[in-house]
């Protein structure tokens, strides 16, 4: 992963690409530039209770609200995270919190415009979808109707299927952050449902199902990894410049972050 990072969508250096003369190098770099002022976008979207909110949170330390008992968010936030270095600024996510779907039948209608009209100028989109849920029909029907309908297509999809520390049989190791033994067969068997559930309405690469946890932090790499790969070449090189993600490690029981 920690390679896959460091290479996936960083722009090529312009003074070793052969046969270009300084004027389409300057062209090159400004058009670079340029870009690279284009903040990314990124959607995350999903059926209402899913951890859509509490993922960015996690992610962005975007700080918004949640609430276990209604839905919080009736129409899409659009955020702007400043994300920094020591050393200075490295730029702006734009991130849209998207309401969620499923809720009620007046609402979706509404939700429905707004996912097309905010899909259609992201980079990516990251479907969330519950860990512990066995109902794939309204997440089907939504990527086919919906989604896909917005986007055009689903080559910018990712799905992310979140509360994987909640799955059976088994508990979450709380010491290591991580998967108990008995939970890992579960996960991997998750991943392939998916797969296959989604399959039926759109193809996606496996690579870019990612088991994760918000509340934990846990994959959060992963998941800017598989967003990475399914943002448009040209646009995510500026997207791994200046992402920042919490760190699962922080979760992991101080003597044993110690001895590691």
């Amino acid at each position: 992963m920690r390679e896959h990072m460091k290479t996936r969508g960083k722009p090529p250096t312009l003074s070793v690409i052969p046969g270009l003369s300084s004027k389409q190098i300057e062209e090159l770099g400004k058009a670079a530039a340029d870009e690279a002022r284009n903040s990314p976008r990124i959607a995350i979207i999903g059926q209402t209770g899913v951890g859509k909110t509490s993922t960015i949170n996690a992610m962005f330390n975007a700080g918004l609200e949640i609430s276990h008992v209604r839905a919080c968010t009736q129409d899409s936030q659009e955020f702007e995270v400043p994300v920094s270095e020591l050393n200075g600024s490295k730029g702006i996510i734009k991130i849209y919190d998207m309401p969620g779907l499923g809720e009620d039948l007046d609402a979706d209608e509404r939700h429905k415009v707004t996912y097309k009209r905010v899909l259609a100028i992201c980079d990516v989109a990251v479907w969330v979808l519950d860990g512990v849920t066995r109902a794939y029909t309204p997440t089907q029907l939504a990527l086919r109707d919906v989604v896909g309908a917005a986007m055009g297509d689903l080559d910018r999809l990712v799905i992310g299927i979140n509360k994987i520390d909640l799955i059976q049989p088994g508990v979450w190791n709380e010491k290591y952050n991580l998967p108990s033994p008995e939970q890992e067969p579960s996960i991997t068997e998750k991943i392939d449902d998916v797969l296959e559930k989604i399959g039926k309405v759109c193809s996606i690469p496996r690579s870019r199902i990612i088991p994760y946890s918000a509340m934990r932090w846990y994959r959060l790499a992963d998941l800017l990894g598989a967003m990475l790969d399914a943002c448009p070449k040209e646009r995510a090189w500026v997207l791994y410049e200046i992402a920042s993600l919490a760190d699962f490690l922080a979760k992991v029981d101080p003597k044993v972050r110690q001895t590691l």
